[in-house]
């Protein structure tokens, strides 16, 4: 979200996303306990919550959904909060009954589920996000293209060597590469509404 912040002056282009995992494109769902009533967000209130630290697209997608009911922050709406440092142990805490709500990425989700189906069968989902870039490299204006491209190239080269592919799992992705205004329409959109709901709510 910081690349927001400053993009109007910001004299940069967009350079590389990755193609999964937290830094990447993806959706996020908001999950509760299967056998909870919750059937809208605003019945939610008070309940316990539960997400992954520093995932700011996240947060900004569900604070969105709750400014956009005319519902308070996620702070202030939930009875609790707590991190978790992974979407499985987001999950998992729900299901043995630690927290009643989590947010978590579908990709999380299931992988989650793919490993331990039981999950599946008591939590669901409630909400799901539209596709939202979690980060994004940027190049100066006057960096040559014929760099940019062997800078792409050489990174999507690291895969197919063991110590490449040691530096992508520590970043979390598997594969990069050149992101476009596209892909940050509907980030950019739900930041805005954010900031404007936010704003009258001052």
């Amino acid at each position: 979200l910081d690349f927001f912040k400053v993009e109007a002056i910001l004299n940069a282009d967009l350079g590389l996303v990755s193609k999964s995992g937290p830094g990447g494109i993806q959706r996020y769902l908001l999950a509760v306990r299967a056998d909870l009533p919750a059937e809208q967000i605003r019945t939610l209130k008070h309940l316990r919550f539960c997400h992954v630290k520093n995932d700011s697209v996240g947060l900004l997608f569900l604070n969105h959904a709750l400014l956009q009911q005319g519902l308070p922050e996620m702070d202030r709406f939930f009875a609790s909060t707590e991190t978790k440092s992974k979407g499985s142990q987001a999950l998992s805490t729900v299901y043995f009954g630690g927290a009643d709500v989590c947010l978590v990425t579908e990709e999380a989700y299931q992988t989650t589920v793919a490993m331990n189906p039981q999950i599946g069968r008591k939590v669901r989902i409630l909400l799901t996000s539209p596709l939202l870039m979690g980060s994004v490299a940027v190049y100066r204006k006057a960096y040559p293209a014929r760099m940019r491209q062997l800078i792409l190239n050489g990174v999507n080269e690291l895969k197919n060597y063991p110590r490449g592919a040691q530096i992508l799992s520590m970043f979390q992705a598997t594969e990069l590469r050149q992101a476009t205004e596209a892909d940050l329409t509907e980030t950019r959109r739900m930041y805005r509404e954010y900031r404007q709901k936010k704003g009258r709510l001052l």
